[in-house]
């Protein structure tokens, strides 16, 4: 009979929807984010024999990302899944570590009103931590920016065999989507980001993946 052996495993509750408007003053500020807590731990009964004394619900998961917002507000995305790991790995002692998500919507002013807004489309900042015992790894960036070059975008010089069918040219349009991610562990600071971005090209001619490095370090975003 085949042995089956339990791998790495986590769970937990995706896509949380959270916005969080602060009134507080005259002028309003709005965070809206997208959380997902997944844990991971001593979990194996929970697994193997159906034993859900370790099981944490995904519910109080759910829960407990609204009920931070409310607590602590949102300064951030990175300062948000923080506490929530912490919170976690504290709580529950057979929780060593886990994955949180966090993807903010940006809205921006209309005319610079204190409380009219506009949805902005044009990208999603990401927000990534694992955290394994004592060790915390946190992951910033952006998604979903596509940028175009209407000209002077040529491709030739490249090498060809028997296979090659692809002409060479001088000018051509180039898209592509940009997305940014920078890695740095806590405590976190104020730096813009980023280190490196992965770049998806979406040419007719040509589609590639083409790595980005930048020279400033990552740490986190400060927003006004």
């Amino acid at each position: 009979m085949t042995e089956v052996v339990l791998g790495n495993n986590q769970y937990g509750k995706a896509q949380n929807h959270v916005v969080r408007i602060n009134r507080d003053n005259d002028r309003h500020i709005i965070r809206d984010l997208v959380v997902t807590s997944q844990l991971r731990g001593d979990l194996t009964e929970v697994h193997t024999k159906g034993d859900n004394a370790h099981c944490v619900p995904t519910d109080t998961q759910k829960n407990t990302v609204f009920a931070f917002a409310q607590q602590y507000d949102i300064k951030s995305p990175e300062d948000l899944i923080l506490k929530l790991s912490d919170h976690f790995t504290s709580e529950f002692d057979w929780i060593s570590g886990g994955r949180w998500a966090a993807d903010e919507y940006r809205w921006d002013r209309i005319n610079d009103n204190d409380h009219c807004f506009v949805q902005n489309k044009q990208e999603v900042r990401t927000s990534v931590l694992v955290t394994d015992g004592d060790k915390k790894t946190v992951i910033s960036g952006f998604k979903d920016l596509t940028i175009l070059k209407s000209t002077e975008s040529g491709f030739e010089g490249y090498p060809k065999d028997k296979y090659t069918t692809l002409k060479e040219t001088t000018d051509r349009i180039m898209s592509t989507d940009v997305r940014p991610a920078g890695v740095t562990t806590p405590p976190m600071s104020t730096s813009t980001p980023c280190t490196t971005a992965s770049r998806t090209s979406s040419s007719p001619s040509s589609p590639t993946t083409t790595p980005v490095r930048c020279r400033k370090p990552c740490t986190s975003w400060a927003r006004p």
